[in-house]
């Protein structure tokens, strides 16, 4: 599929699934937060064997990776990219509602996260416990937007986000390519300050942030929010078993790096229920304040990260009915 430019303000765009709005989440301050809400948790932290820039994380919504600059650096990633398998996931009436999303993102991890830039796919489960499948990506606060292409479970997949700092405004390129299909999705975003509704090609924002978040990559499964006639709930994860994460990297102040990246400090993220802020839509501007309420998954699920390859480029997370700890 052919690249599309969108000069225009997210708010427009969503993406639906069996009647609910499914909203990918930023990661503040060490914890989750659904759409660029504030968790109300405190993060668990204790140190990983073999290196001092690691930290194992316990967060409500989100299990993987995470990547930042040690502390005092000023690394801003430009570019995160990984594969996968699109999983099967395991569906009943019980389960049904359940969802689980697989992404690879820019900026939502950190204290100073205020958003972030996010593409994959999810394996859910939705009406009467059917199994669906399908690409999206999000530029945070906004709503995520669907991919029209086909995603089946086993397809080999990679997913690619770019920032591109230099027209103004910056310009955000997502891309999936599905090589079992045999399809390819890019996006290019034009990149405006929330609550900004158009700025002229050319023309820098003139309001509010001026670049997209950029302080970390992650590579994630995540527990997304669910909205149902604009009320929404935090969602409790999709039993998808297992998924390898393989051939990541990211970009940073112009430099590759992987997990084994001595200048960045990595983060692991074990996925335990808890509470988490939970967008409202629709509303005027995602940075007006009141727009989230306190929810937590209704189920114990959850998914914990095995330890990254010597390369630094791959990672299994599996699924656990009952969430562990560190």
């Amino acid at each position: 599929m052919g690249a599309a430019s969108l000069l225009i303000s997210l708010s427009t765009l969503t993406r639906w699934t069996s009647g609910a709005l499914v909203c990918a989440a930023s990661l503040v301050g060490g914890v989750g937060a659904a759409c660029a809400g504030q968790a109300t948790a405190d993060a668990t932290q204790s140190g990983l064997a073999g290196s001092p820039t690691r930290t194992s994380v316990v967060s409500p919504n989100w299990s993987g990776y995470a990547v930042t600059g040690r502390p005092g650096s000023r690394l801003r990633y430009s570019m995160a990219t990984g594969s996968w398998n699109e999983p099967t996931v395991t569906c009943g009436r019980k389960e049904e509602g359940t969802l689980s999303t697989i992404a690879v993102g820019l900026g939502g991890y950190g204290a100073t996260a205020e958003g972030d830039e996010q593409v994959g796919t999810d394996a859910n489960c939705g009406a009467s416990g059917k199994p669906t499948y399908f690409a999206w990506f999000e530029v945070s606060p906004y709503p995520a937007y669907s991919l029209p292409n086909k995603v089946r479970p086993g397809d080999a997949l990679t997913a690619t986000v770019s920032i591109l700092s230099a027209p103004h405004p910056p310009q955000i390129v997502v891309r999936v390519d599905d090589a079992t299909l045999g399809w390819s999705a890019t996006r290019e975003i034009s990149w405006v300050s929330p609550g900004t509704f158009f700025v002229a090609r050319g023309e820098p924002n003139g309001v509010g942030p001026t670049s997209p978040a950029a302080s970390s990559a992650e590579w994630l499964v995540e527990a997304p929010a669910s909205c149902r006639f604009f009320h929404c709930a935090e969602a409790s994860l999709a039993n998808f078993n297992s998924v390898s994460m393989t051939n990541i990297s990211a970009v940073a102040n112009g430099s590759s790096g992987t997990l084994t990246d001595r200048g960045w400090k990595v983060t692991r993220l074990v996925l335990v229920p808890g509470p988490v802020d939970v967008p409202n839509y629709p509303y005027s501007s995602p940075s007006a304040p009141g727009q989230s309420q306190p929810g937590t998954a209704s189920s114990p699920a959850g998914a914990t990260p095995g330890r990254a390859s010597t390369d630094g480029r791959g990672f299994k997370v599996k699924w656990l009915a009952v969430a562990k700890g560190l």
